[in-house]
């Protein structure tokens, strides 16, 4: 009886021990995780048995979701994306404000100036622009010149790195003092090649070949036309590269145009109207041109500035027949304009060009006053297919399983050192900003110099470097994930300013005055006649001088970086006898420049008057200057002419001793060639041997 017992409670002992075991185990934790199928066209659904493993640094976590969900998303598909897109609904500084778009002769770029970015691969480029002006009193007096063009032009970048375009242009010229009035000029081609390449960032490099076909006068073949050819170089940066907040593209072209339109007329001399109706240029030119642009929301303004000076053009003369500088005369002109981006894939233009050049001269079409452009542009891609949408309909299927998860990681960290570019020390409190991330900025430590940036998405950061008294900086880090990419910072210190102390003396006397700085920074200061200080940064500097009752005048400073410069000023009063006045287009002189004799050698009686005339050059603000050297008839031609070139080479170089910009100044001689009394006598000679000044530019 007790071995039954004892048995039966042996058997009810071990039937119970696993329901022991299980009550003692500890509760698992559990959450409910969503899978999600790959994205695709039809409806989907994905479930999963197995749980993922848990993140050791982050502890589990429990949700709840219903089960049977469904979703659905629109997107682009990739490679489909609109070429053009409208710019109206942008950011101010999103980089899709701006559009590569043809320009007046195909290449992509502003109206005239080419861009070394040639925009996306691919991409056909349509425009069509049409300029109209009408003037009194051009290109001659009592003539009105009406003028109308219209040209459509076509690029394609069939290559990354490659374009082709083709511009057809027409023309109708009017002009009452023509004959006929009315001429056209139908046909002109322009074919041309385009290349370029981002060499660093925000910086591309290229160049491109024009080839010009030019129809004669009544023409209908090859064989009346005209050809030109003009390789040209190209350079475009987008300063938003270097500096985000500033949306600036700037161009720069610089080439040559080797023309041969001055051949289609041979029967007569062309007048200025017919060379202007059927734009016909006897030299070839050295073409310059620089060109900003702004891509905004809605629309890119821009402004161009070029030129093409005449290669070879020696005594041109104006219809008047009076000779005429080449500068003065040459195509030149200053575009302001806008191109409206709003809409996809088309741009509307408006501009004016305002013309620079000063004279008309023979050989040269003249330049308009102002012509007004109006045109548009549309992009396209024939190989494209439209814009294609991607619907994803997603299922989501939920399961209760045991897992722990932690959400992943995709981030990374920017860390380094800030130092003196000069002393190589570490800087601190240099504040250092993650462009764009929205992130607060970090300082570089105390003693160090480093620093250490929040976590930031995976791929390119662009960080900004600022304090005071050094330049900022910005420099791009590579982000990886889960890795802390490592940069070394060097700020250049900035330059401080010099005490300058300024004297104006008169012998031993001190007086006062105004003087005027042109340089790195220009200043005015007021001198006391004790001497006044100012302070300025290093540089070049051209001090010019205006004191009550002297003559004015300007000296060279050499301003350093570190010390102090001293700038004294001898003045000299203003003689009660004024041996100089400024008329019209000359600076006149009531008393001859005398020389030694037969040589170029200034005596000293002379240099009061030419200190005169640096005095009026000063005061009038002439820019540009040619001193002419005369002689009388005695001796051989040959040494005439040059010894008249050598003495107006020698008050060229006492007037640049004295201050006088030698940029501003030329010299030229005409020995006998030119005199102004008859030589039979000695005053009649003594007349003849002159000294000239002729303004040439104000």
């Amino acid at each position: 009886m007790n071995r039954s017992r004892i048995a039966l409670l042996v058997a009810l002992v071990a039937a119970s021990l696993p329901l022991s075991g299980l009550a003692q185990a500890p509760e698992a934790k559990t959450e409910w995780s969503t899978f999600t199928a790959a994205p695709a066209i039809r409806e989907t659904s994905a479930v999963s048995d197995e749980a993922p493993a848990a993140s050791p640094a982050t502890a589990p976590a429990t949700q709840s979701a219903p089960a049977g969900r469904s979703s659905l998303k629109e997107s682009v598909l990739p490679g489909s994306e609109p070429h053009s897109p409208g710019t109206w609904d942008k950011r101010l500084l999103a980089p899709e404000n701006h559009r590569a778009m043809s320009g007046l002769n195909g290449a992509t770029g502003l109206l005239r100036v080419s861009s070394a970015d040639l925009g996306p691969r691919g991409v056909v480029r349509l425009s069509l622009v049409g300029e109209y002006y009408s003037t009194e009193d051009f290109p001659v007096l009592g003539a009105r010149n009406t003028r109308t063009s219209g040209t459509l032009a076509v690029d394609y970048a069939f290559l990354d790195f490659l374009e082709a375009f083709l511009s057809y242009s027409v023309s109708a010229n009017t002009n009452n003092k023509s004959s006929p009035p009315l001429m056209q000029s139908q046909g002109d081609v322009v074919l041309g090649l385009k290349g370029g390449y981002e060499v660093v960032r925000g910086l591309s490099l290229g160049g491109d070949l024009r080839l010009g076909l030019f129809p004669g006068v009544g023409a209908q073949d090859l064989r009346g036309y005209a050809f030109g050819f003009s390789p040209r170089l190209l350079a475009s940066y987008d300063v938003r590269s270097l500096a985000p907040s500033v949306p600036l593209l700037a161009h720069l072209n610089f080439g040559v145009a080797l023309d041969g339109t001055g051949d289609l007329v041979t029967a007569h001399e062309p007048t200025p109207a017919e060379e202007l109706a059927l734009g016909l240029h006897r030299h070839d030119r050295l073409l310059f041109a620089l060109g900003l642009e702004t891509p905004l929301p809605y629309a890119t303004p821009f402004v161009e500035w070029g030129f093409g000076h005449p290669l070879g053009a020696k005594d041109l003369l104006g219809p008047d027949l009076q000779p005429v500088s080449a500068a003065s005369s040459m195509p030149h002109q200053l575009t302001i304009g806008a191109k409206v981006t709003a809409v996809r894939d088309l741009a509307l233009l408006a501009a004016v060009d305002i013309g620079l050049a000063r004279y008309v001269a023979k050989g040269i079409p003249a330049t308009s006053p102002y012509n007004l452009v109006f045109g548009l542009s549309y992009n396209f891609d024939p190989a494209a297919r439209g814009e294609a949408r991607l619907v994803e309909k997603t299922t989501v299927v939920e399961k209760r399983v045991e897992i722990a998860t932690a959400p992943p990681s995709y981030t990374g960290k920017v860390a380094g050192m800030v130092v003196d570019a000069k002393t190589g020390k570490p800087l601190p409190g240099v504040i250092v900003e993650m462009a764009g991330s929205g992130l607060p900025p970090v300082a570089s430590a105390a003693q160090s110099g480093k620093f250490l940036s929040f976590d930031l998405p995976a791929g390119k950061a662009q960080l900004t470097f600022a304090r005071d008294g050094y330049k900022p900086a910005v420099l791009e880090a590579q982000v990886e994930v889960g890795k802390v990419a490592a940069l070394q910072v060097a700020l250049l210190p900035l330059a401080k300013d010099t005490k300058v102390k300024v004297a104006l003396v008169s012998g031993k006397k001190k007086v006062a005055g105004k003087v005027a700085f042109a340089g790195p920074r220009p200043a005015e200061l007021q001198v006391v006649a004790a001497g006044s200080e100012i302070e300025l940064p290093k540089g070049r500097y051209l001090a010019t001088v205006d004191a009550e009752g002297f003559l004015s005048k300007i000296k060279e400073l050499e301003v350093p970086e570190d010390g102090v410069a001293i700038l004294e000023i001898d003045l000299s009063p203003i003689p009660k006898r004024r041996l100089v006045v400024v008329k019209d287009d000359r600076i006149q002189i009531k008393q001859q420049v005398h020389f030694a004799v037969g040589k170029a050698a200034i005596l000293g009686d002379s240099h009061q008057l030419l200190d005169q005339v640096v005095d009026a050059i000063v005061r009038s603000n002439a820019k540009k200057i040619r001193i002419e050297g005369h002689t009388d008839n005695r001796g051989g031609k040959a040494r005439n002419l040059k010894l008249s070139k050598e003495r107006a080479e020698s008050v060229v170089e006492y007037l640049v001793k004295n201050g006088i910009e030698a940029s501003r100044l030329s010299a030229e001689g005409h020995g006998d060639a030119r005199p102004i009394a008859p030589n039979l006598t000695a005053r009649g000679r003594e007349l003849n041997r002159r000294v000239e000044f002729v303004i040439v530019e104000r």
